[in-house]
């Protein structure tokens, strides 16, 4: 199974639901929905994916624990995280330097 992030995975899911909200529009309750086997199995695929992208630990630096946030904000914070580790690293060579000159 190819790599997909969860946003991905969210989409899919969404527009294949759009699909199947459309396929059944106006029929009633008791009527019979029949899937090709195909579509049967992409559905299954879509459940497995997007019960691996809930269930699988998150690398890094919050213990392998995930937590849930809206999108625009983890990659708010994501982009903050970047600046103030680039920022660390900044203030570690200059550190570095400083101690060389003061040799």
């Amino acid at each position: 199974m190819e790599a997909t992030s969860a946003g991905q995975i969210a989409a899919i899911v969404r527009a294949e639901a759009g699909k199947m909200r459309a396929a059944i529009d106006g029929a009633s309750d008791g009527a019979q929905v029949s899937l090709r086997v195909s579509d049967f199995a992409k559905l299954a695929q879509m459940m497995e994916r997007l019960a691996d992208s809930v269930t699988v630990r998150a690398d890094g630096s919050l213990g392998g624990s995930r937590h849930w946030i809206p999108l625009d904000k983890f990659e708010r914070l994501r982009a903050e995280a970047t600046h103030w580790q680039a920022e660390c690293e900044k203030l570690r060579r200059e550190a570095q330097i400083d101690s060389l000159l003061r040799l």
